[in-house]
């Protein structure tokens, strides 16, 4: 899990390197396009598959099925859906301008990117940690490198940028297939059911093992689709509305405004990794509501610090990374944050309700939120325009996460809970003054106070932090110890080899033998010069 903690903070990075490159080189009506189409692929592709990806990576981790049938019924969906996502390209070519102009970029994103996805699941389900974190780094790295070089150098403008996440794609998934070694799990005539082993016309539960399979596989899959349609429209339907309402160009500012709170969501990302393993173990401990509340406030006091110091330095960052067509995006980037703050900390409660197996509260808290969304980014983009579309999203993620905290209220004991809602209420108020001021010293006395008020949580973050670097800088100094230990051994072998040397040369003058050699190398006299040295490397350690 640290690997892929590892490797998602390395990508995330990478990612972030990006932002520069094309809002430099694009303009913002093409990064709305890119935006849109992105965001259209996303959905798209669980739909046209059937979601088979989540079913896939479900049952490889069931031992007692096999996974070659489940590869069969995988790759199947698979490529269904890509087939069906070609017939639409061609018929939306009639319809609209933007997919004429772009339809084999499209496509072949689209093709690469549900491919991706599946051997990603395909990945988790065989738990190839390491397979993951090769494919997110070459991915990240890719698309960076390919985006400066197709870009900046060869200026193919929004045709080289969907040429470089194709690239990236591409590389990703040849990583996965070949690590994986995917062609072991299932051949192309079983996929084209030339052995017949299961058949699309044969769905359903009373049929043979490997079509129950389907059929297990598809009852599981295509209800996940729910869930992820509702978090979809949750996190973009702002943008398809400001677009609808204000442009395509207004909605490329607003895309690269959503980047900079991934600095927030990069911190979230990489505990929650770790939380939702251990939300689900310690669930049955005799503590875990009092260690549920703990990890809670200290997760939230750490999203709400990073928010607080990257809301009053978003001036400055987007000074550095945003070209002048994009500065804008920094009035916007304010509540984006705190509505990434109280979706993350939404997040939190997630796997105690995966723990606790309420599904119900799920999924009603993401079907409010989209509701929630849709119906105040109608009002407040009307009125406010792009700037309606970041007040709705923080609607939009309160109203979740106040479902999720009823649902966990008997499962999890919060001290000072209020301190919370005082820190987000401070928070609006840094967001009021970014935007509409210039009064830093008042923000920065509202970072003061948000430290204040969480003083416990600030005590135990800090000690928690002085404590790994602590660690970390006696590490590096047994590190250093170990390479002067190592140099002083090589500078040994290098004596010993030159002794070696003088011994062959004077052996060769008395005419001795191989044996006669050896003992001389081995005389007291050279062994006493080996053991000096050797324990003149062991007093460097101390």
């Amino acid at each position: 899990m640290g690997v892929l903690a590892l490797s998602s903070f390395s990508s995330r990075v990478l990612l972030f390197l990006l932002i520069p490159v094309y809002t430099s080189y694009l303009t913002t009506k093409e990064v709305g396009v890119y935006d849109l189409i992105l965001s259209t692929v996303t959905i798209l592709s669980p739909i046209l598959t059937c979601n088979i990806s989540s079913g896939v990576m479900r049952f490889f981790l069931d031992p007692s099925i096999s996974k070659h049938d489940v590869s069969i019924v995988g790759f199947r969906y698979l490529l269904l859906g890509l087939f069906i996502s070609f017939i639409l390209i061609l018929l939306c070519r009639k319809y609209s301008s933007v997919i004429t102009d772009y339809s084999v970029y499209i496509f072949l994103f689209t093709f690469f990117f549900t491919v991706n996805h599946f051997l990603i699941c395909f990945a988790k389900g065989l738990e190839a940690v390491s397979a993951l974190a090769v494919a997110s780094f070459f991915e990240a790295s890719s698309l960076l490198l390919g985006s400066v070089v197709l870009l900046r150098y060869l200026n193919l403008a929004l045709e080289g940028f969907f040429l470089a996440a194709i690239i990236s794609k591409v590389i990703s998934s040849v990583c996965l297939f070949t690590i994986l070694r995917v062609y072991k799990f299932v051949k192309i005539k079983d996929i084209m059911g030339l052995n017949n082993v299961c058949t699309f016309n044969s769905i359903g539960p009373n049929h043979n093992s490997t079509n129950s399979l389907q059929w297990q596989m598809l009852s599981y899959s295509i209800p996940i689709i729910a869930t992820y349609i509702g978090w979809w429209i949750n996190s973009t339907a702002g943008r398809y509305l400001v677009a609808f309402f204000l442009g395509v160009g207004a909605n490329g500012i607003l895309s690269v405004a959503y980047k900079i709170p991934q600095i927030v969501n990069l911190f979230h990302t990489v505990f929650i990794q770790a939380w939702q393993i251990t939300a689900i173990k310690e669930w049955d401990s005799d503590d875990s509501k009092v260690y549920y509340g703990k990890m809670f406030l200290l997760n939230s006091f750490v999203l709400n610090m990073v928010g607080a110091f990257t809301i009053l330095f978003t001036s400055a960052i987007c000074s550095l990374i945003f070209s002048s067509n994009f500065y804008n995006a920094r009035f916007y980037i304010p509540f984006l944050i705190i509505s990434v703050i109280i979706n993350s900390v939404a997040g939190f409660l997630g796997p105690i309700l995966s723990a606790k197996k309420n599904s119900k509260a799920l999924a009603y808290s993401a079907f409010l939120g989209t509701v929630t969304n849709l119906f105040f980014a109608v009002i407040f983009i009307y009125f406010c325009g792009t700037q309606g579309a970041c007040f709705a999203a923080v609607i939009s993620s309160l109203s979740i996460y106040i479902v999720r905290k009823f649902a966990v209220e008997s499962d999890i004991i919060i001290p000072h809970y209020w301190t919370l809602y005082v820190t987000w209420s401070l928070l609006m108020a840094e967001a009021f003054i970014e935007i509409y001021t210039d009064y830093i010293w008042v923000e920065s006395l509202i970072v003061i106070i948000i430290i204040i008020v969480n003083n416990k949580e600030f005590s135990l973050v800090t000690k928690k932090g002085w404590d790994i670097c602590n660690n970390l800088y006696h590490n590096l100094k047994r590190l250093s110890k170990f390479i002067k230990f190592w140099v002083c051994t090589e500078k040994c072998g290098m004596v010993i080899k030159a002794m070696a040397k003088l011994s062959d040369a004077s052996n060769h003058r008395n005419k001795l033998t191989v044996s006669d050699s050896y003992i001389s190398l081995c005389s007291p006299r050279v062994l006493l010069i080996k053991k000096l040295v050797l324990i003149s490397g062991c007093l460097s350690l101390t």
